[in-house]
């Protein structure tokens, strides 16, 4: 089906096209309307889904399938933000990819996240130096691995560090139990 050509008119000596129409309503998209569904969008809008376990117990045949062909894993690389907590933050980075014959990965992708950026760069680069098997037989098989780790996590030494830099949650300004 065609949509008719919207009309154009003059408007202050200018060339005028009406706002465009909404398919299969025929209605007219105004800038209130417009505006609503963009800022609906972007609030609204998830780029990586996740769970809290990030599909593991969905995806846990495909998981134990590739860890048989992995050769050396490599942790995910602790990181501490601006204000590193006691106990940290469980994040986790389920990533799928394909395997040449020679054991090198290509086309990987991120499917779900607990939402870290800054995470998901560090699973990304601890991914990129695993080692896997190859396989000719199993060349176009879906490989799924799921990447756990703490973020955000103070150091074990934090006390003895805020003991000489005047920490806002150093020792001497924690108030008693």
């Amino acid at each position: 089906m065609q949509m008719p050509a919207p009309e154009c008119r003059k408007q202050d000596g200018l060339p005028f096209r009406s706002p465009s129409l909404i398919p299969h309503t025929g209605r007219q998209l105004g800038k209130p309307e417009m505006i609503h569904a963009l800022l609906a969008i972007l609030l609204l809008g998830d780029p990586i889904p996740h769970s809290p376990d990030c599909g593991a117990e969905l995806h846990i045949a495909e998981i134990a399938r590739t860890q048989l062909s992995v050769k050396k894993a490599v942790p995910v690389e602790t990181l501490s933000g601006e204000f590193p907590t006691k106990h940290g933050t469980y994040e986790c980075v389920r990533v799928s990819f394909l395997l040449t014959p020679w054991g090198s990965m290509y086309y990987l992708r991120f499917h779900e996240s607990t939402g870290n950026f800054v995470f998901e760069m560090a699973a990304r680069r601890a991914i990129e130096k695993y080692e896997f098997k190859g396989s000719v037989l199993g060349v176009f098989d879906t490989k799924t691995l799921i990447l756990k780790g703490i973020y955000n996590k103070r150091s074990p030494d934090w006390d003895v560090y805020c003991a000489t830099h005047h920490c806002i949650d150093g020792p001497e300004n924690r108030r008693p139990p």
